[in-house]
C-alpha cells in the first residue's frame, strides 16, 4: 500500500491515465490532439487528489521533530502552495534541498520564479535573495498567499487595506444592481452581505486589530450602507444624509 492506497487502486488509476490524448481549443478552433505523456490529465477529477497525494508523500520525508514550541521550522501545505517558517535563515534552506530531492525522484520541480523569501522583522532589512542549491529566491517585503497578503513586519493594516480596496470592486462591479429602483433596501442589503462583506473580512479570524483598523473597517461599511439606504428626509422637506447610529439600526432591522 501506498499512503494507505491498496496497490490494486493505484493500478486502476494508471491504467486510466494510461494513452491519455487531449486537444486544445483556440479561437472556438480546435488543434489536432497529441498523447499526454507526463503529468496529469488537465480537468480530471483525479488530478487535483493525486497532486495533493504526491505532495503529502514528499512532506511525510521531511523529518521535522518536535512540536509548535520547539521546532526550528514550520510547514504548512494547502494543494500546491508550501510555505515554511523557519526560525533562521538555514532551517528552511536546509528543508528546501531536502524537499526539492524528494520532488525530482517524483518527477516534480521547484518553480523557481513564483518561490519567494520574506524574512519578517521589526528592523530594517536588506537581505539579498536567498541562495539554495541551484536556486535563487528574490527576497520580498510581502506577498499574498492563499489570499491574505503578509509582509516582513506582520502586521495586519496593508492586509486590511487591501481586503476594503477589493471590497470597494466588488461593490461597483454590482453597481448597476446596487442602483436598480427594482431593489429595496433590504434586498441590496442582502447582496451585500453575501457578496462584498465576505471579500473584506476574508482571513480576519487571524487579525489582531487596532482601533484605527477599526475604524477603517467601519468607514468602509457605513459608506456602503449610505449608499444603499441614501438620504432621509427631515420634517422640514431637506434631504440629509444617514447619521452613523442610523444606518446601525437599519442593518440590525432590515435582515
Amino acid at each position: 500500500m501506498i499512503l494507505g492506497v491498496p496497490k490494486k487502486l493505484v493500478q486502476l488509476i494508471s491504467v486510466t491515465m494510461a494513452g491519455s490524448k487531449t486537444t486544445v481549443r483556440v479561437d472556438n478552433q480546435y488543434t489536432s490532439t497529441f498523447p499526454i505523456t507526463n503529468g496529469l490529465r488537465q480537468g480530471d477529477a483525479l488530478s487535483s487528489i493525486l497532486f495533493d497525494l504526491v505532495l503529502e508523500a514528499i512532506l511525510q520525508k521531511i523529518n521535522i521533530n518536535g512540536h509548535i514550541g520547539t521546532k526550528s521550522l514550520q510547514i504548512l501545505a494547502y494543494a500546491d502552495d508550501v510555505a515554511m517558517v523557519g526560525r533562521n535563515k538555514n532551517a528552511p534552506k536546509d528543508t528546501l534541498v531536502n524537499i526539492e530531492s524528494e520532488a525530482r525522484k517524483r518527477g516534480l520541480r521547484i518553480n523557481e520564479n513564483e518561490t519567494k523569501y520574506m524574512e519578517v522583522t521589526r528592523a530594517a532589512s536588506n537581505s539579498d535573495h536567498l541562495r539554495c542549491g541551484k536556486y535563487e529566491f528574490e527576497h520580498v517585503k510581502e506577498f499574498n498567499y492563499l489570499g491574505s497578503q503578509l509582509n516582513q513586519t506582520n502586521s495586519t493594516s496593508s492586509e486590511i487595506q487591501a481586503r476594503i480596496l477589493s471590497g470597494n470592486r466588488c461593490y461597483y462591479a454590482y453597481g448597476k444592481l446596487m442602483k436598480s429602483r427594482a431593489l429595496n433596501g433590504s434586498s441590496k442589503l442582502k447582496v451585500y452581505k453575501s457578496l462584498v462583506r465576505p471579500i473584506v473580512t476574508y482571513g480576519c479570524e487571524a487579525w489582531t486589530l487596532t482601533n484605527r483598523d477599526e475604524q477603517y473597517l467601519r468607514i468602509f461599511e457605513r459608506r456602503i450602507l449610505g449608499k444603499i439606504f441614501g438620504p432621509v428626509q427631515n420634517e422640514d422637506g431637506f434631504w440629509r444624509i444617514r447619521i452613523n447610529y442610523e444606518l446601525k439600526d437599519l442593518i440590525k432591522t432590515q435582515i
